[in-house]
């Protein structure tokens, strides 16, 4: 009896237990969450040492043909964490020089540690989610939302680059409710406004779209992404002539500067190797920075001498700055590196029109073209040497022969209407001058040629 008594004192006990958490515990709710999941972090908001980074080795060099000099910084960043395995400097470090050369799966590595050490170290959140975004995506969003709340407002990349990737992965209920948190705290932030922009134009808000986005024009004049949004909005409310207006000025302006933003700029500043001086001289050469391509693409020829690609590069900058014999020595470099190169014949080629040796162009380009057959733009600069040598029937030749490769290459059309002109065939010019104004309906020489050939059409015969 006695037994009995205590099992049903332990069952009453056990019910009040059970029905007091059914009372006091929160209900769980089933609508979506506001807020991304926190970070996994261990419980310090001091930012001192975790204790376990002391048993984790750093990651191994890449063996995978890794450039000399990447191996090198990694190696040199790694022999700091050796030293000193308690460092999230030390750790951060590392991970800069993996994330900056894509190697995301060591970059997570050394940014967990360094997040690990260094809790409350912004960067090393935002570097962190940068590694993660492509292969844990809610991982990199939490990451990406702690950075955010860790730098309040300063720098302000952070919180921008968590609303556009909340955007970009259609999380736009979440992107709405950090942008207006955004924009009450700064309202003129351009890059802010055009995340408003999208956000309106996701929406199926064409209008409300448009005036964001003018809004962020006027405190980011220079942005291209913000017009090609605006011209699809004007076409989706049928004013077509205002798209291609739109659209025209964001031809004009071409690749834009990126965003400001502190921390990827540090991560960028430990960049190395051919692939990273290579790219820097093109993007040089796109922002017409041509005195900095030359430097870019003078330090790879330096650092990797039998690179066809960096010659080609420095030749491409001394053209632009019309440095013909420096642009030729260049281009003379990469065929004795690659003599059956296509490529470095075309721009050599380019050279000896510049310099109106049409002869030595021509036969570059009658090389490239056997090497190549489908090399559409050797046929076009063919073409202008022919034509250089008052060769029309030639030149006239070399682009109907680049057109049966590439109907659609406005050029070829333009300048093969050209010389049918030249030819005195007015009427196949007219032809080809309508069909290069199917490819570029916005040419204005392409419409003044077509009106010169109507009027000399409709004049009567003497």
């Amino acid at each position: 009896m006695k037994n009995s008594a205590t099992i049903f004192v332990a069952l009453s006990l056990l019910a009040i237990i059970v029905i007091s958490l059914a009372i006091f515990w929160p209900e769980s709710s089933s609508k979506p969450s506001d807020q991304l999941p926190a970070p996994n972090l261990p419980d310090d908001s001091k930012g001192n040492s975790f204790h376990s980074t002391a048993t984790i080795n750093p990651p191994e060099t890449p063996s995978n043909n890794l450039d000399f000099a990447i191996a090198q910084a990694f190696d040199s960043a790694r022999a700091k964490i050796i030293r000193n395995r308690q460092s999230h400097e030390a750790w951060g470090e590392l991970g800069m020089v993996s994330l900056a050369h894509e190697l995301y799966e060591e970059a997570s590595l050394c940014f967990d540690q360094a997040v690990r050490l260094k809790p409350n170290m912004a960067i090393w959140h935002y570097c962190l989610a940068m590694a993660l975004m492509d292969r844990n995506q809610t991982r990199a969003l939490g990451h990406l939302e702690k950075s955010a709340n860790l730098t309040n407002g300063s720098p302000t990349a952070p919180h921008l680059v968590l609303i556009e990737k909340l955007i970009e992965f259609d999380k736009l209920d979440l992107a709405q409710t950090h942008l207006n948190k955004f924009l009450q705290k700064q309202a003129k932030d351009g890059r802010a406004l055009l995340a408003k922009g999208r956000l309106l134009y996701l929406r199926g808000d064409d209008r409300a779209a448009i005036t964001a986005l003018e809004q962020s024009l006027l405190h980011a004049p220079g942005r291209r992404h913000a017009r090609l949004i605006m011209a699809r909005a004007y076409l989706r409310l049928g004013n077509e002539a205002m798209s291609q207006k739109v659209q025209a000025s964001a031809d004009r302006i071409g690749l834009s500067h990126p965003w400001p933003d502190p921390f990827r700029e540090r991560v960028l500043s430990h960049r190395t190797g051919l692939k990273h001086l290579l790219s820097s001289a093109d993007l040089a050469l796109n922002l017409r920075h041509t005195g900095k391509a030359i430097k870019f693409a003078k330090k790879a020829t330096r650092g990797y001498p039998k690179s066809q690609d960096a010659w080609i590069k420095l030749g491409r900058a001394h053209l632009r700055l019309r440095n013909l014999r420096d642009a030729a020595t260049a281009f003379d470099k990469a065929m004795a590196i690659s003599p059956e190169s296509p490529d470095a014949m075309f721009r050599k080629g380019i050279v000896h029109i510049h310099a109106r040796e049409f002869k030595k162009g021509e036969q570059l380009y009658r090389k490239a073209i056997a090497l190549k057959p489908d090399f559409t733009m050797a046929y076009l600069n063919l073409g202008l040497c022919m034509a250089g040598q008052n060769d029309i029937p030639g030149a006239i030749k070399a682009l109907q022969d680049g057109i049966l490769i590439d109907p659609d290459l406005f050029a070829l059309r333009f300048r093969l209407a050209d010389y049918l002109l030249r030819a005195k065939l007015p009427n196949k010019a007219l032809v080809q001058f309508k069909e290069a104004l199917k490819l570029n309906p916005q040419s204005q020489p392409t419409k003044d040629r077509i009106a010169q050939i109507k009027r000399m059409l409709a004049k009567p015969i003497p």
